[in-house]
Order: C-alpha cells, then sequence, then structure tokens
C-alpha cells in the first residue's frame, strides 16, 4: 500500500509572536509561506489586519516565489508607535490569500530600552587572516593564540527597568559601505550565515535577542 504523502503549509516570521518591542522602533518583517507542494495561487498576497500601536505602508503585499514554488518570501517594515499607553499591547494579524494558510495574530509588549545596553562588545580587537576559508561548520571562535581569525561580537539589552528584552530587532550599522561585507558573519550559533544590506551607503543587519536578552554574532576575517 503506498502511502500518501501528507500537505503541510506553514507561515515563518523573522519576529517571534510575543516578543519585545521599542516605542518608537522600525524594523524588517521577513514573512515566508512554506508548502511541501507547489503553491499554485498566480499572486500571492499577504494581509496586515487588526493592527494596534503598530503601522506598515501597505497593508495587502505582493510575495515573492522561489524557483519551484514551494516558498514565497517578502520584506516590510513595521513601525511601532512612540506613544503606547501603559499596560497596552502591540497587535496585528497577518493572513494570506493562498488557502491552507491559517493567520497568524501577533501581541507584543512595548518597551522602552536602555541606550547603554546598545554598546557591543568586541571579544578580540585585531583579526588574522585565515590560512583556509571559514565555513559555516568551523564552530565557535578558537581561543588558542595565533587563531584569532574571528571573533564574537554581543551585549544584552535591557529596557529601562534593567530587565533583559526577549525577541527584539536590533539593528547593527556601519557607515562605511561595505565594510561589513569584508567579514563572513554567524549568527551565534555560529552555524547561520547572517547577511548584510546595504541602505543609503549604511550597511545594515537585524539579529534578534534571544530570551535572556542577548544579542550576539561572530564575524569571520
Amino acid at each position: 500500500m503506498n502511502k500518501q504523502s501528507i500537505e503541510t503549509k506553514k507561515m515563518d516570521f523573522s519576529l517571534n509572536l510575543d516578543a519585545d518591542l521599542i516605542k518608537g522602533q522600525s524594523f524588517p518583517l521577513t514573512i515566508t509561506l512554506k508548502s511541501t507542494t507547489a503553491i499554485t495561487m498566480a499572486i500571492p498576497i499577504i494581509t496586515f489586519s487588526n493592527l494596534k500601536n503598530i503601522v506598515t505602508l501597505n497593508r495587502d503585499i505582493a510575495l515573492t516565489f522561489d524557483e519551484n514554488k514551494l516558498s514565497a518570501t517578502i520584506t516590510v517594515r513595521l513601525s511601532v508607535n512612540s506613544k503606547i499607553p501603559p499596560g497596552d499591547k502591540i497587535i496585528f494579524t497577518v493572513s494570506t490569500n493562498v488557502p491552507g494558510f491559517e493567520p497568524v495574530s501577533f501581541q507584543c509588549t512595548p518597551k522602552d530600552i536602555d541606550p547603554e545596553t546598545l554598546i557591543l562588545t568586541v571579544d578580540n580587537k585585531y583579526l588574522d587572516l585565515p590560512s583556509t576559508p571559514p565555513t559555516a561548520t568551523g564552530g565557535p571562535c578558537p581561543a588558542k593564540p595565533g587563531s584569532t581569525y574571528c571573533t564574537k561580537v554581543h551585549t544584552v539589552i535591557k529596557g529601562s527597568d534593567h530587565q533583559p528584552l526577549s525577541g527584539v530587532p536590533v539593528l547593527i550599522t556601519d557607515n562605511v559601505a561595505g565594510n561589513l561585507n569584508k567579514f563572513l558573519i554567524f549568527d551565534s550559533t555560529s552555524n547561520q550565515v547572517v547577511t548584510p544590506t546595504i541602505d543609503k551607503g549604511v550597511d545594515k543587519l537585524y539579529i534578534n535577542s534571544d530570551s535572556s536578552g542577548n544579542v550576539a554574532f561572530y564575524l569571520y576575517s
């Protein structure tokens, strides 16, 4: 007897559904529709609804297919209101016109940030040139002398109450365009490559804080 494959459809986001968000913050949200079978909708669209204390320029936005039409992706910019009443949440729902995908609702917590916690610590300020190109399976930076071809960059993001902030999209910038692209950048697990973008002559990348407020990434020379 042949086993019929089970079709699965999932909507993925670059933001936790219950993330802490900074009042007045603007950030990109990447939305990906994933399916085990080809998406047949000619123009897949995502729609924002039930917005509270957050805004987006467009409520209905078309996504871009991958080569096999097994996924479709879009990145949109959201802006959190700067003045939010005490006790209020940041709320919005994302849905799509593609059948089989359920709407997803976000309920995030507005926070004021301690600006001192935005200062990044760079463990190794001087990097050697590696003898071989870095790879995604290379593991954490070695501590032995002569192998300082990578460094951990990190901080702990906290609110004005000095408590860690969870799931906050943190913007990392370099004012000299192309500088960040001189490095190979990995996330905190040292397994996933992070690719910077250039916007108006400024290198940018976003790293989400973890549940303990940690923001960390690795630079490989």
